[in-house]
């Protein structure tokens, strides 16, 4: 399978070296567990979040019914297969119900597609992760605690394939299991555990000094004597701001841009938010905000899809099987093991904004609707109420001033007919006071 319904890719914002981390995906486990089959997985990789796209869906369920078919003729032992999207969308074939509910009524159904083992281990390539913790006494209460959960689920997103330490720091740095962990270790169960304990410890005093937090840091990304993944470098600091931008490390430890690195502002505050942007972007990073508890689960992930860009520019050299270790299936299935290979979304929008405007000359613009007569793409489609969250649907008749052409249009793109027409009709200047022919 080469395409899903998901994002597009970006080719220019994939810099990142594929060759050294390719050839660190390792497979390990070959066959099923006792008494239970084998599943294929196919998480989608992209670039950026798409709008929600009801067509699009379709779309993708209809290519992907097909290709789980063919995938079961050819291996008629293969019994359970899922797509996992980078939007959360999950798809299970052949169907089967749901964890029944009336067996415990007073859980929350927190199922997330991304956060599964399989998906985790098959979107990105090996890491060596530093997860850098503001202990400054200005994230003392409810940021401290946030801070505590968001490092958790961080530490959730990795698998046996990547290493990783935690590292608080105030007016000095420390290793935050230090009786156990002095450099990064390999992210299995038992070393989370040991990590998230451990962050569960720390306390908030003293000031903030960026510059002995990120000096420390890259001291262990550094290290040669230890086992690393050797393949993606990546810094992620939670803090809840500052003045310094500690620009004279960067220059010194990473002139180069070979570690990422992504911030999180954590906690609602009043602090300046621009140095730490200015860190991330700086360093082939992202800045995101966690305000509250409910933000933690998202922005915690979204760095996944990042780093799964090289994959993508690899095509088919990273469309490699791998294999989880034994893991308690979300369906009750029992103990699974999981082939998981990923499926990378080429689409571009980008052609249609950068089309020629040679061709339709500089009044002209691009539109395009769905099966409905909705407009997706026009210069017209612009919501009211920016905050309002519901879908925006405007009829491609209402969009435009409707005429007999302009209806015969609608009818023919809705029946999917192909063909060419002149349209004369009025365009409204930019500030929509005039109209001209």
């Amino acid at each position: 399978m080469e395409r899903g319904a998901g994002g597009v890719v970006q080719m220019e914002m994939i810099d990142v070296c594929i060759d050294p981390c390719l050839s660190r995906r390792r497979t390990r486990r070959t066959a099923p567990a006792p008494g239970r089959a084998g599943r294929g997985m196919l998480p989608l990789l992209k670039s950026r979040p798409p709008q929600d796209r009801p067509h699009e869906r379709r779309h993708a369920h209809t290519t992907l019914e097909a290709e789980f078919k063919r995938n079961r003729e050819k291996d008629p032992t293969l019994l359970w297969q899922v797509f996992g999207s980078a939007t959360g969308l999950a798809r299970y074939y052949p169907a089967s119900p749901w964890v029944d509910s009336r067996k415990t009524p007073s859980k929350i159904d927190l199922y997330d597609v991304r956060r599964r083992p399989w998906y985790i281990q098959g979107a990105a390539s090996p890491k060596d992760m530093l997860i850098l913790v503001d202990a400054s006494g200005s994230v003392s209460g409810l940021t401290l605690k946030l801070i505590r959960t968001s490092v958790s689920e961080m530490l959730e997103t990795l698998s046996d394939d990547d290493y990783v330490n935690v590292v608080y720091f105030n007016n000095k740095a420390k290793n935050a299991a230090e009786s156990c962990f002095t450099h990064l270790v390999q992210a299995n169960v038992r070393n989370k555990k040991k990590l998230k304990d451990a962050v569960q410890n720390i306390s908030a005093n003293g000031m903030t000094d960026y510059k002995k937090g990120f000096k420390f840091a890259f001291d262990q990304l550094s290290q040669v004597n230890v086992t690393r993944a050797n393949c993606n470098k990546i810094i992620m600091l939670f803090t809840d701001g500052g003045e310094d931008r500690a620009q004279g490390i960067f220059e010194q430890y990473n002139k180069d841009k070979k570690v990422r690195i992504f911030t999180f502002s954590v906690g609602q505050h009043n602090y300046d938010k621009g140095p730490i942007q200015w860190m991330a972007c700086t360093n082939k990073g992202y800045y995101y905000e966690i305000p509250s508890i409910g933000a933690i689960r998202i922005n915690t992930q979204e760095y996944l899809d990042v780093l799964g860009r090289p994959m993508v520019l690899a095509d088919k050299k990273a469309k490699q099987v791998q294999w989880t270790n034994v893991y308690l299936d979300a369906l009750e299935l029992g103990l699974v093991i999981t082939g998981t290979l990923p499926v990378f979304n080429k689409t571009t929008t980008d052609d249609v904004k950068d089309g020629s405007k040679k061709k339709i000359g500089p009044n002209g613009y691009y539109f395009a609707i769905d099966p409905n007569g909705y407009v997706l793409l026009h210069p017209n489609l612009l919501p009211k109420n920016p905050k309002f969250q519901e879908p925006v649907t405007l009829d491609f008749l209402d969009a435009e001033l409707e005429n007999d052409i302009k209806v015969k249009i609608r009818k023919d793109m809705i029946d999917g007919l192909k063909g060419e027409h002149t349209i004369h009709t009025l365009v409204k200047s930019q500030d929509e006071v005039s109209a001209d022919d």
